[in-house]
């Protein structure tokens, strides 16, 4: 059967537009030893017979390393309050705990180390800064259930239900916004985190016989932020030009959020654990 013009044009070689391409190349394999650029940045002189220049070559190692690492480690690893990780997210806690003063002393605080959503989100952040070199990451928090008691098992439980397993296992999904804790979707469809630890306090709930509640704080990749006082609650996405949209205090609200539209762009880094006001949700 004669090859369809279209097909043969996809399979056609980028540099002579005469042979085939080779496999896993947009070259045919002649175009291939000729093409003097990195595959990666395309920019730099790759080392032929390899596809990247130094760079990118070491760049890419240190990326393999670091999933090899990640995936060596378990979903949650408790720290020591003595280790510097530890005292890291501890710090952010506290200090951006601005209502409902005294601030809570954290029971527990587990490291988070899920190699899939790490890739999925460093590849995500690296897209954004190629798109503005301006794009950075922040801290953020995000409240929601807590069904299972960590404090004991130290591991991820399989209740639907715990939205802190959930998010650690398995990411921020879309098809679950909403779900363990409704709350107003002030810029529409979108996974809400803010600055404030005090903030998501509002948004967690705990289990009566266990006593506790739990936030994650994540590192997210908001590129280009849509600043606003005033609520968009049919966006489904970001505005155009946008990746994000960021609530300043003051109009309708009285604490900044930030909400994302990808979940790709969180990655969550940490789970803190602690006790305050009961279990249940206080935000109306």
């Amino acid at each position: 059967m004669a090859t369809s013009p279209s097909t043969s044009q996809a399979q056609m070689c980028l540099m002579c537009k005469k042979n085939g391409r080779d496999d896993c190349s947009v070259f045919c394999r002649s175009c291939e030893l000729e093409y003097p650029y990195c595959y990666e940045c395309g920019e730099k002189e790759r080392n032929i017979p390899y596809k990247l220049c130094s760079d990118c070559y070491s760049k890419t190692r240190s990326e393999r390393r670091a999933i090899k690492e990640i995936k060596k480690q378990p979903l949650l690893s408790r720290l020591d309050a003595k280790k510097a990780e530890y005292q890291r997210a501890h710090e952010i806690f506290k200090s951006k705990w601005v209502k409902y003063l005294p601030v809570p002393e954290p029971e527990a605080i587990f490291a988070v180390s899920n190699s899939k959503i790490w890739e999925s989100f460093q590849k995500y952040a690296k897209d954004l800064k190629e798109k503005d070199s301006d794009a950075t990451t922040d801290y953020f928090f995000h409240g929601t259930t807590l069904q299972c008691d960590l404090l004991e098992q130290n591991e991820t439980c399989d209740d639907s239900n715990c939205g802190i397993c959930g998010i650690v296992a398995r990411g921020f999904d879309k098809s679950l916004i909403g779900k363990n804790i409704p709350r107003f979707k002030r810029y529409g469809e979108a996974f809400y985190l803010a600055p404030n630890s005090s903030k998501c306090h509002d948004y967690t709930q705990g289990k009566e016989d266990i006593g506790m509640r739990a936030q994650l704080l994540c590192l997210v990749a908001c590129g280009t932020k849509f600043e606003t006082t005033k609520d968009h609650t049919r966006l489904m996405k970001a505005p155009e030009k946008c990746d994000s949209v960021y609530g300043n205090s003051g109009g309708t609200l009285n604490y900044e959020e930030v909400a994302i539209y990808e979940s790709r762009a969180i990655l969550p880094e940490f789970v803190i654990v602690y006790s305050k006001n009961g279990v249940h949700k206080i935000a109306k």
